[in-house]
């Protein structure tokens, strides 16, 4: 059996259809590429967050600092205070 669908001029599909007696194998393949594998993406590692430390000590005098190796403010807070005597304030920011 041979049939194609025809819009205006242009023949847009033929297909044909060979059935054997008793097999359910069709003719027509179909046109898929092969399955290729993807590449993984590039993990893409976010910088640590680097803080400044403004430390006021308690005989008066004052320090910036900046502290890198902390993994979060409360790291940070704590980095400086044990690096740190006589620490009468401190003020944390994250640097952009």
């Amino acid at each position: 059996m041979t049939f194609a669908i025809f819009f205006k001029p242009l023949a847009l599909a033929t297909m044909r259809c060979n059935k054997t007696n008793g097999s359910k194998e069709n003719a027509v393949q179909s046109q898929r590429k092969t399955a290729v594998p993807r590449k993984p993406r590039a993990t893409v590692t976010l910088p640590r967050p680097e803080y400044t430390a403004a430390v006021r000590f308690r005989d008066g005098s004052r320090d910036i600092f900046r502290v890198r190796n902390a993994d979060d403010m409360a790291d940070a807070r704590a980095l400086v205070l044990a690096e740190l005597d006589d620490v009468a304030t401190l003020v944390l920011a994250l640097r952009n």
